[in-house]
């Protein structure tokens, strides 16, 4: 047919191919059994029309729901399984994609950019890649983010927000050299906050948190290694004073090395405590390295024996509390005792016979009761019970005196 072909009202049959170059109306239905070539094809309206893998023609707005997808083509469909392109109301939403297990990628200037996978079921985005390991795997370039980004939240309240009901946690570590580092910067990129981790060995990691990231050395705040040592003030933990301590402080010359300070004022308010689980376990300890190797000055055990000055094992006294060794000033000192010399007055209280005190004191170069030189030399002194024992002597010593003046006072009458 070379003009305009118009059939109202009648079926249409053509047996044979037919050829149209000019416009078709059809109002009825038309069978085709031979090859249809048509120029162009009009129908009332906004309409498409669009034929299946087996030649069959769908007449739009939108492709049936039966539409068929062709496995195994590298192409993609618009539209998917169902294309609304006209945004009608019940009519399913656009979509775009593949309808089987082909990559979906997207191009930019001929070169792929992004990579949808569906690999043993699971759904994987690459950017950059086109094997993402991930669900989300993003391989080269930059990402920025200008709003927040939550994990395993969908309503984060910080720039970087992590949720887990159970374990969140974040890693961050190096594959090439074993070091890893995270900064936390002001706007002016002079001061803030890195964190700086060294895997020495696979069971020691040493780490650093530096507070100025921009001096030369780094002042390091904290630094610790796998072992659970930890070191404040220095980047150096093995050169300290006691690398076998789980803690160590170093402080500035001439600025105190620790401040505790407690806004409790009741009366069970602790500063500071040292819980240690044994008698003879040190809950504290100072060492001194002025003179070379750390020697210990001051220490408190665990069932609190003190010792201040310490020179050696003080093995005489093990049961003392506090052991000074060195000189004690004070203004005052009260020490408590159980009884006193008092009983020297009391009536049937027998003074020593002086003619015996004699005797003792030329063979022991000492008075009853009173320690040697030697005792005292080795053990020292009980000063509550040296001075019961002085004050007793004084005591005796008052009576007999006040008894030797009666008896001459008596003499002197009978001699007038």
């Amino acid at each position: 047919m070379q003009a305009a072909t118009q059939i109202k009202g009648l079926d249409f049959k053509v047996d044979n191919s037919l050829a149209v170059s000019g416009a078709s109306s059809f109002t009825g239905s038309a069978n085709f059994k031979g090859a249809l070539q048509n120029d162009a094809l009009i129908s009332t309206g906004i309409s498409k029309v669009y034929s299946n893998a087996s030649g069959v023609l769908f007449k739009g707005p939108f492709v049936p729901s039966s539409w068929e997808c062709v496995p195994g083509t590298p192409n993609w469909n618009i539209g998917g399984n169902n294309f609304n392109f006209l945004g009608l109301a019940g009519v399913p939403d656009a979509n775009i994609g593949t309808c089987d297990d082909n990559d979906f990628i997207l191009k930019s200037n001929n070169n792929p950019k992004i990579w949808l996978k569906n690999t043993g079921g699971n759904e994987y985005i690459g950017f950059g890649t086109a094997n993402p390991q991930t669900n989300f795997h993003f391989s080269g370039g930059n990402l920025a983010v200008d709003g927040k980004i939550g994990v395993g939240t969908t309503s984060p309240n910080t720039k970087l927000e992590v949720v887990d009901p159970t374990n969140a946690q974040v890693c961050i570590y190096s594959t090439s050299n074993n070091t890893a580092k995270m900064f936390v910067k002001n706007a002016l990129y002079s001061y803030g906050m890195s964190i700086d981790g060294n895997a020495q060995t696979n069971s020691q990691v040493n780490g650093h948190l530096i507070g100025n990231v921009n001096t030369t050395p780094n002042e390091a705040i904290i630094t610790w290694d796998g072992l659970g040592n930890i070191l404040l003030g220095d980047k150096t933990l093995n050169t300290q004073v006691n690398t076998g301590a789980k803690l160590n402080v170093k402080g500035e010359l001439d600025k105190a090395v620790a401040n505790f300070v407690s806004n409790h004022s009741g009366p069970f308010a602790y500063n500071t405590i040292f819980s240690v689980n044994n008698n003879n376990t040190k809950a504290f300890a100072v060492q001194n390295t002025a003179s070379g190797p750390a020697v210990e000055s001051f220490r408190v055990y665990g069932n609190g024996q003190t010792q201040i000055g310490i020179k050696s094992q003080n093995t005489i006294h093990s049961d003392a509390l506090l052991n000074v060794y060195g000189k004690m000033v004070s203004t005052a000192c009260y020490i408590r005792t159980s009884d006193w010399a008092d009983y020297v007055f009391a009536k049937e209280y027998k003074l020593p016979n002086l003619y015996d005190v004699e005797k003792y004191y030329l063979a022991n170069k000492h008075l009853p009761e009173i320690p040697s030189e030697k005792e005292v030399l080795e053990n020292g002194i009980d000063v509550a019970e040296m001075n019961k024992l002085l004050l007793k002597k004084i005591e005796e010593m008052t009576i007999q005196m006040v008894q030797m003046r009666k008896e001459i006072d008596t003499l002197k009458e009978k001699t007038k």
